[in-house]
């Protein structure tokens, strides 16, 4: 980051110290002291990022190049909030783990959250279970994933997604050469259809391990199918 930009952290922190939340302001006053060289993490969790709270966190994150986790469930981030999150993501591409779950960034979130990314390729981990994405947000998702091809672990459990956005979503993570272990896609709005493509697809995909799919309408012998044709995978109905 230039020398501008830290400038402009400085003027932010000085203006609206006061009112940050205690743990932005201890990113800040990293950045700052020029004490965040070996931040591989940082936990945001529960700390308010709505309205400006979002903005200020997210000049400040670029600064974080060594930064491989980013935890931020359950801070309001909302639709707002991912458009600065996703700016932010370009300056971030050795991230590995993203969490953002129950933010309710709703599918205009998951379309900002798109763009930032396809900046981080060597993402393992996207979490984002209860964000109300329905089916837009969840076929946004599914357009992106061959972006990331190292990831091992996607969580969109509740988010009010139907068949035809899962299938699609199935359907590009068993197309690329993917690591995947967890896929989460429980008490969503699930019906067999997205059973039966999982039989089909998920087959290519050697390395998963677990699969939520609590809340769906399956058969029972569709779920013993599915046990059968995949024993390596643990499926939780």
């Amino acid at each position: 980051m230039s020398r501008g930009d830290l400038e402009k952290v400085k003027e932010v922190y000085t203006q609206s110290e006061l009112c940050m939340h205690r743990r932005v302001r201890e990113c800040y006053r990293a950045v700052i002291n020029e004490e965040v060289a070996e931040w591989t993490d940082l936990n945001l969790k529960f700390a308010p990022l709505d309205q400006v709270g979002a903005e200020q966190f997210c000049l400040v994150l670029p600064f974080y190049d060594s930064l491989l986790s980013l935890r931020l469930w359950k801070t309001r981030l909302g639709p707002n909030g991912c458009m600065h999150l996703s700016k932010a993501l370009f300056s971030l591409p050795q991230l590995r783990t993203l969490s953002i779950e129950d933010n309710i960034i709703g599918p205009t979130g998951m379309q900002s959250l798109s763009q930032g990314l396809r900046a981080v390729p060597h993402l393992e981990e996207l979490y984002l279970h209860a964000n109300g994405l329905q089916p837009e947000g969840g076929r946004v998702l599914a357009a992106i994933v061959s972006y990331l091809p190292r990831l091992r672990s996607l969580t969109v459990d509740e988010n009010g997604i139907k068949d035809e956005a899962a299938i699609a979503l199935i359907q590009a993570l068993s197309l690329q050469e993917t690591e995947l272990k967890l896929l989460g896609l429980g008490y969503n709005e699930l019906t067999e259809r997205t059973a039966k493509e999982m039989l089909r697809a998920l087959q290519r995909l050697g390395t998963l391990r677990k699969v939520t799919f609590g809340g769906a309408s399956v058969e029972k012998e569709l779920k013993l199918e599915l046990q059968n044709t995949l024993p390596a995978v643990t499926f939780e109905f």
